[in-house]
């Protein structure tokens, strides 16, 4: 099989459940093992609401991950006794028990391998790109493209147009803050390519007038997912089915800054040695001067400093929502129980990564891509009834990508993509990096700013909007769902 996929296929002759999810997590699969029988469902919500759970308890060490990563992780769910299949997994269920084992995982290029053949391996990737979009493009209705200004939604358009003829349709969402607004550069895209252009310039109402739908369309929590569920309402309204977005791109060809930055960190804390806690000290002090923003960014770096100082460590001090102190007293507070110690062994295959930039490039792929994007993206548009296709977060171009060393894989502004596909224009990829991006922050605090208080929930300050939407969607999962402490 190849795409998205998550399958249950009974074997009536020898009685047994096949159960399977594709391998880099897009579509989801649930389950639960109660009282001699198996539920499994698309969504935690639906083994919920179907009275065969008893127990509909919190999960306390899956809460304790969702405040560090702004998500939940699997194989947890945020509720004791249902899991999640992990993507790359295939189960199988008889006589009330289940054995699951892996049958893909990301395989990477020799570390030491310094010597690349520039010329064959921009072949292959660009051989793997259209081979991807050409499968993701078969479809007996039409398909249309998600469209921002940014390399990666620009990099599948230029591909559909390489192998496709007729006329395509593209949706872009625009605001009229600039630091927000990709509407502009989108339209002049579309031109270039000769794509039918629809464009939804979005006002603070409209998008205030969603907030409640895009609330009751989530299932687990999330940090994320109003974007896609915003653009995916939009090409609903035009009639699309299936549409292809450049999700995944960042993840293979090094978009974010952590790709550098991460192994910087963990060079840094091995270098430092003993000088690591004397340096966390100075720097906690200083996030006291420090206001908002950057009193955060501080003392993330001194819970590095104090840390083992490994990839997962420097990740957390990267993009972590909540310290792990923070999380284990918030957990304390609003629900009355402690954390176990044991929280902390969190499943984390990049330590048996031995080059730095590859187990920076699996843990965004996992914790960020599989487990935020992927899921709230499919959530997103399956909440519209839309088939969404990612072409740039495909196994087959994965294994074909991840073939080639990190020094050529990873140079800066996706130059490996940029090489690959050459039709992308130089208006694109000369601007600053900007992202599928929306003032969600602002208006969630402007539309809620009374809901987001949730100084009555613990003691942990939580100034910046994402550490309150962060608090106030587990209790909104919780509340919804009667899920206990």
């Amino acid at each position: 099989l190849a795409g998205m996929f998550a399958v249950a296929i009974w074997d009536n002759l020898r009685r047994y459940l096949f159960l399977a999810r594709d391998p880099l997590g897009i579509k989801p699969l649930y389950y639960a093992l109660e009282n001699g029988k198996l539920i499994f469902a698309s969504e935690v919500r639906a083994i919920l609401k179907s009275g065969l759970i008893t127990r509909k308890q919190l999960d306390l060490s899956a809460a304790y991950r969702y405040l560090l990563f702004g998500s939940v992780q699997d194989p947890e769910t945020l509720v004791q006794g249902i899991s999640q299949l992990p993507a790359g997994y295939y189960g199988l269920y008889s006589e009330n028990k289940l054995s699951i084992k892996k049958y893909w995982e990301m395989e990477y290029a020799e570390a030491n391998e310094a010597l690349v053949d520039s010329a064959s391996s921009v072949a292959s990737v660009r051989s793997a790109l259209d081979d991807s979009i050409r499968r993701h493009l078969v479809s007996d209705v039409p398909v249309g493209i998600l469209l921002s200004g940014g390399i990666d939604s620009t990099a599948v358009l230029a591909l559909a147009k390489s192998v496709r003829t007729d006329s395509l349709r593209t949706f872009c969402i625009s605001f009229g803050s600039a630091a927000y607004d990709e509407g502009p550069i989108a339209s002049r895209t579309a031109v270039h390519f000769g794509s039918d252009h629809s464009e939804w310039r979005m006002e603070f109402d409209e998008g205030k007038s969603l907030m409640t739908d895009y609330m009751h369309s989530l299932d687990l929590p999330s940090n994320d997912g109003f974007n896609t569920y915003c653009v995916s309402l939009f090409a609903k309204r035009h009639g699309m089915k299936v549409v292809l977005s450049g999700l995944g791109g960042d993840e293979l060809f090094g978009g974010y800054p952590s790709f550098s930055r991460l192994p910087k960190l963990v060079r840094l804390h091995r270098a430092l040695g003993p000088f690591s806690s004397p340096l966390a000290a100075v720097l906690s002090g200083g996030s006291k001067l420090a206001s908002g923003e950057n009193r955060f960014r501080l003392r993330r770096m001194a819970a590095f400093l104090r840390s083992s100082g490994c990839v997962k460590a420097a990740y957390l001090a990267n993009r972590s929502f909540f310290l792990p102190a923070e999380a284990k007293l918030i957990l304390k507070q609003m629900f009355g129980k402690q954390v176990g110690d044991d929280c902390d062994k969190a499943m984390d295959d990049s330590k048996d990564i031995p080059d730095l930039e590859n187990a920076a490039g699996y843990l965004e792929s996992v914790l960020y891509m599989r487990n935020q994007l992927l899921r709230d993206s499919d959530v997103m548009s399956m909440s519209q009834g839309l088939e969404l296709r990612l072409p740039l977060a495909d196994s087959r171009l994965t294994d074909v990508v991840n073939r080639v060393p990190t020094s050529f894989r990873y140079r800066p502004n996706k130059q490996l993509l940029l090489d690959a596909i050459p039709e992308i224009p130089r208006w694109v990829f000369e601007r600053p990096k900007q992202g599928f991006r929306f003032p969600f922050g602002d208006w969630v605090s402007a539309s809620w700013e009374k809901t987001l208080d949730v100084s009555n929930l613990t003691s942990v300050s939580a100034d910046e909007w994402y550490r309150k939407w962060t608090l106030m969607a587990l209790v909104n999962f919780t509340q919804s769902n009667n899920i206990s402490a």
